[in-house]
């Protein structure tokens, strides 16, 4: 994946190199955002809770600076499996070992109980932060300001901003002010990269995303995905992956009858891919049933979680 840049030049300004983390609680707009900043698809969406499993690093480079984003799974609490642990662990190392803390809001949700759970780790890090109150669109300009001041009172952010990473507004003026808080560094790395995520890491979301966005209930929260062979050619990419479920009632749904949600996945997943790479892809699906996996320790690490 790459995008154009500028020529980099450090002699008409200290270039700024630093490692920001999204945080916030479950499905309020941090892959969105993530996405909308580096300007390409590196972190999977969807209105479900639970998305985003692994931390993804996604990198901006322009002129003045080079920002590594780490996009969070989301915050929630009593977290019951081993999955659940995991993501939550995930969560608070992003507020460690990190320049900058952006924390997200919505307005419906301004003070939840993980909202105040995540205030004071982040009050505990001592790491500067910044608040976005994200989805400023779904509220009113008079509701608004008053979130705006209970927040400014903790005395704990370096500035607020309301933004909307679904439409982009205020999303330049936020880029600005992340690039003015970061210390100065090095460039890290090549100015085309735009994740650390490899191929095969990507691949296996975007079919994830596609059973998030076509399945419901309880479906998608036991889905996992497992890339089993990827093999690149010139003229086509070869892959075959596996969609585990925990129970055999969830793998006639993903299969559908006469196959037809297999297919659907497959077929949106596959052209998705294809628009990644760059060319044909074979996409090869297969859905089998590992009971209980979301409390299986050693299948969690098989998948990188």
């Amino acid at each position: 994946m790459t995008q154009n840049k500028e020529p980099l030049s450090n002699t008409a300004h200290r270039y700024k190199f630093g490692l920001v983390s999204l945080v916030g609680r479950t499905n309020v707009g941090k892959s969105t955002l993530l996405n909308r900043i580096i300007g390409e698809k590196i972190s999977i969406i969807s209105p479900k809770v639970q998305t985003t499993r692994a931390s993804i690093r996604g990198i901006k480079t322009t002129d003045l600076a080079q920002i590594i984003f780490l996009d969070t799974p989301g915050f929630f609490l009593n977290p019951r499996t081993k999955l659940d642990q995991k993501l939550a662990s995930s969560a608070r190392e992003g507020l460690l070992q990190v320049d900058l803390i952006l924390f997200m809001i919505i307005p419906q949700e301004a003070m939840s109980d993980e909202n105040v759970t995540i205030i004071k780790e982040i009050r505990d890090s001592k790491i500067p932060a910044i608040l976005l109150i994200n989805k400023i669109d779904t509220i009113q300009r008079e509701k608004l300001l008053p979130i705006m001041a209970e927040y400014s009172r903790k005395n704990l952010f370096l500035d607020i901003y309301p933004i909307s990473a679904l439409h982009g507004d205020n999303v330049e003026a936020l880029e600005n002010g992340i690039v003015s808080q970061l210390p100065e560094g090095e460039l890290h790395y090549d100015p085309e990269i735009v994740s650390t995520a490899n191929l095969r890491f990507i691949c296996s979301e975007i079919i994830r995303e596609k059973v998030y966005e076509f399945t419901h209930q309880e479906i998608p929260y036991a889905a996992a995905i497992r890339i089993e062979n990827f093999v690149e050619s010139e003229s086509l990419t070869r892959i075959e992956a596996t969609i585990y479920v925990e129970k055999e009632s969830q793998k006639g749904i993903v299969i559908g009858h006469k196959a037809e949600m297999i297919k659907r996945i497959g077929t949106n997943a596959r052209q998705e891919i294809e628009q990644l790479l760059e060319s044909q892809v074979f996409l090869d699906l297969r859905v089998k049933v590992k009971k209980k996996w979301r409390s299986n320790e050693q299948f969690l690490k098989q998948l990188g979680l």
